[in-house]
């Protein structure tokens, strides 16, 4: 989330500074690659990709052992379980801290922490990409305000050039004339 507010806040002032500038400026081209730049955020992207990866293989080995344990502790009850500290009363073993479902129970503890990490891992791994994608279409509209302006550019230097171009016609055409008509005047 941080890396959201921060490219906001790197983008807002980006956008008042480059309005200041010549687009085509060196300065402006590097802050824009600094801003747009995705290497940082790609490669968290993967990293969180890999604990997303790790985190199922956690849940998998823990919802295992859950139901490894859980079948495992009916026949130990059904077998009238002693306790390791001489526990034979039937209340007494349910109470019992070594008894199978206290690991069930520990189990169950650890595959809800690392539910609660995959769902974490997720709302990561989505903001993410909602800021990669965010930075593609804030640099695709500056690319194309860029390529606006340059074609607008583009479109006064022919106005110039033809205008240029008409003018020299005529005065060419005038200095033959004049010329032309010197030169039969005095003959």
């Amino acid at each position: 989330m941080q890396m959201l507010i921060q490219f906001v806040k790197s983008f807002e002032n980006f956008m008042v500074w480059i309005k200041q500038q010549p687009a085509e400026s060196e300065e402006s081209i590097r802050r824009f690659e600094e801003i747009f730049n995705v290497t940082k955020q790609t490669h968290l992207l993967r990293n969180i990709q890999d604990i997303k990866d790790e985190l199922c293989m956690l849940e998998a080995v823990f919802q295992d052992q859950m139901d490894v344990l859980t079948a495992a502790g009916k026949e130990i009850d059904i077998a009238n379980f002693q306790c390791v500290d001489g526990c034979k009363v039937e209340e007494a073993v349910r109470r019992c801290p070594h008894r199978s479902m206290a690991f069930v129970d520990q189990s169950k503890k650890h595959w809800t922490q690392i539910t609660r990490m995959q769902a974490q891992a997720d709302q990561a791994y989505d903001t993410l990409k909602d800021l990669l994608n965010l930075k593609q279409q804030q640099a695709n509209v500056l690319e194309a305000r860029v390529s606006r302006n340059e074609a607008i550019s583009s479109g006064e230097q022919s106005k110039t050039i033809m205008v240029f171009t008409i003018v020299t016609i005529v005065f060419v055409f005038t200095s033959d004339f004049c010329h032309n008509n010197f030169h039969t005047a005095h003959r």
